[in-house]
């Protein structure tokens, strides 16, 4: 088991890019990489939603700047409750309770939310961990492509970058060394 989610993650992190943005045909706008970090080649965060900032580079691959997250932290349980607190079993002993789920009105509002947020930054493509398939879908609707990358910021973007056909510039020496 270990084995095929290690395969799995490899496949996803070093493929998934590539199969995002195969068309190379497309320009390439500015790529968002969300992140717990405000740092540029900080590891790329799991949830494209629920992660505080976005590191923003150009098409080419240059960090251009930190934009926060609009959204972070809209759906925090009432403060005092934990999950555990939140579950419940009814009759038959099946667990109930614990995360809401939104409705379909208020899951497309979110999508319609972020799309406008990434449009307006201009932004084509956005980076995080893994996507639920229907932030996917509605993503690619408004033209944003979701790219599943695990590792660095600045590689998840080299990839992007890469697959996309655009020479990315050289790094400095005071790059190289994380001095962004």
């Amino acid at each position: 088991m270990k084995r095929v989610l290690l395969f799995v993650t490899v496949l996803v992190s070093f493929v998934m890019p590539q199969w995002v943005l195969a068309d190379g045909n497309r320009p390439l706008g500015n790529i968002a990489v969300a992140s717990n970090e405000r740092a540029p080649g900080s590891a790329v965060g799991d949830r494209m939603g629920r992660l505080p900032f976005y590191l923003v580079y150009d098409s080419k691959g240059g960090f251009i700047k930190v934009i926060e997250n609009p959204n972070f932290g809209k759906r925090e349980r009432q403060a005092g409750t934990s999950m555990v607190d939140s579950v419940t079993f009814d009759e038959k002993g099946v667990m109930t309770g614990g995360i809401v789920t939104p409705s379909r009105e208020e899951r497309q509002q979110t999508w319609n939310d972020f799309s406008k947020f990434f449009l307006k930054n201009g932004i084509s493509t956005v980076v995080a961990e893994e996507f639920g398939d229907e932030i996917v879908r509605g993503m690619k609707a408004a033209g944003i492509e979701c790219a599943s990358f695990k590792g660095s910021s600045d590689d998840a973007v080299q990839s992007i970058v890469k697959s996309a056909g655009v020479v990315a510039p050289a790094m400095t020496k005071d790059e190289d060394k994380g001095d962004h």
